[in-house]
């Protein structure tokens, strides 16, 4: 893969499409209305997925048809079935969504993660995947700030459901340094790929959010108009991080 910065690692792609600056900028703003940040959102995510489509090593498979004039085609197509969709929770569900009709027959998943109440360890709230051995997945997360909740789902992903890391591909507004830095020590290499409109070099916690700057502020506040709080009910999966 190739970025617009030297510095950012070789398998994190920045983007430079005008739409995609366009949005950001945008999405960016404090007084974006909270419809207008989920539309922005939702556009940053196609325009994203499909640069990492033109990356993926995607097999197409004949598609024959005959032309309105009577002419015979052989085109190539995309078999949807071959992806998965995994929408981290809550914001990247309006992501995947997004992206659905592109890939109707695209299996869903979702994953819940958050940090357990006075604790370093990432907690599961939901999961519900399929296998994902032979799929090619494509792991939305609003804002991959500080990176925790994302890499617990790709090790979840690959340790309990089969993926392979040479087929995960993030879609992402906006990603940091700092996140970039723990999947890369966590999963070393260059194969699991970064698709995100901007990457921030610093991040901050004012003890109620986790934020980037200059950032969006919290993408579920402003699309939901509320942060999901910590609950101690919650049973907590696996990976120390």
């Amino acid at each position: 893969m190739t970025s617009s910065d030297e510095a950012i690692p070789e398998n994190v792609w920045i983007s430079q499409n005008p739409f995609v600056q366009h949005a950001l900028a945008l999405l960016r703003d404090k007084d974006c209305p909270g419809a207008t940040f989920r539309d922005l959102l939702n556009q940053i995510s196609v325009f994203l997925t499909f640069e990492a489509m033109s990356e993926l090593p995607v097999g197409m498979k004949s598609y024959h048809s005959k032309t309105p004039t009577g002419f015979e085609y052989e085109g190539r197509a995309i078999n949807s079935r071959e992806f998965a969709l995994i929408a981290l929770m809550r914001s990247g569900q309006t992501m995947a969504s997004a992206v659905h009709p592109y890939l109707p027959s695209s299996f869903i998943g979702h994953a819940g993660f958050r940090l357990a109440k006075g604790s370093d360890q990432m907690t599961a709230f939901y999961l519900a995947m399929p296998d994902l051995a032979d799929k090619f997945c494509l792991v939305f997360d609003s804002g991959a700030i500080s990176g925790r909740s994302v890499v617990s789902t790709i090790e979840y992903m690959i340790t309990r459901k089969n993926a392979d890391p040479d087929r995960i591909a993030i879609i992402t507004a906006i990603t940091t340094k700092p996140a970039i830095e723990l999947l890369n020590q966590k999963f070393p290499g260059e194969n699991v790929k970064v698709y995100a409109a901007a990457c921030d070099t610093k991040i901050h916690n004012d003890g109620r959010i986790t934020y980037s700057e200059p950032g969006a502020g919290s993408f579920q506040e402003r699309m939901f108009g509320s942060v999901t709080p910590y609950e101690e009910k919650y049973e907590t999966w696996g990976g120390e991080l």
